[in-house]
Order: C-alpha cells, then structure tokens, then sequence
C-alpha cells in the first residue's frame, strides 16, 4: 500500500503567501489508537488543512475489526464523526483525518 502525500495550505494563516504542509491520510489502524482530547489535522472543504479535536474514544465493533468512528469537535460547535471508508478515515462529508509528515517551519 502506498501512501499519498498531499501538499495543502494551512488553513489558519494569514498571510499573502500561506505555508504548504505535508500531510497523508490517517488509516483505520492509526485512528483507533487516538485519545479523547488529542488535536489532529484534516482536510477540510475550502481544500485547506484545518485542525479538530477528539471527543471521545474510538468506537470498534468486535465482529467488524475494520469498522471504527471516532468523534471530533472543530470551531465553536461543529462535530462530527469520522469513519473508515476505502483505507482512510473520512466523514459524511468527505473531510479526511490527516497525518503531518514534517514538522511545520516557524
């Protein structure tokens, strides 16, 4: 399985000229170790990388290993909750978690 690296803006800067982070999807097996309280990043609609918080644990079902949700906050009174979907964690929406790669400069 390869991995798909994806050059996004931040979405919370200012500036003119935004910094591009690098950024994967977040597999299934990455998302059921998060921690409630834990701020991840994910894509949002404008195409941007934007950061949520997570809610709650991961919900796993027994008899469907490759099923998991986590819920996640993000602004003032979003939420939501992310699903697996095709290898990557994904809402009704389409927004994806991501995984920085680098760490982000300044």
């Amino acid at each position: 399985m390869t991995t798909e690296t994806l050059r996004l803006p931040d979405g919370y800067s200012r500036s003119k000229g935004r910094p591009m982070l690098s950024l994967r999807y977040m597999t299934p097996v990455e998302a059921r170790e998060l921690t409630p309280g834990a701020v991840v990043k994910f894509l949002a609609h404008d195409g941007t990388a934007r950061h949520c918080r997570i809610s709650g644990r991961p919900k796993v079902w027994k008899t469907q290993p490759e099923r998991v949700e986590v819920p996640a906050k993000y602004g003032l009174y979003e939420n939501t909750r992310f699903h697996a979907a095709e290898g990557r964690m994904v809402n009704f929406v389409g927004c994806a978690l991501l995984v920085q790669l680098e760490p982000q400069e300044g």
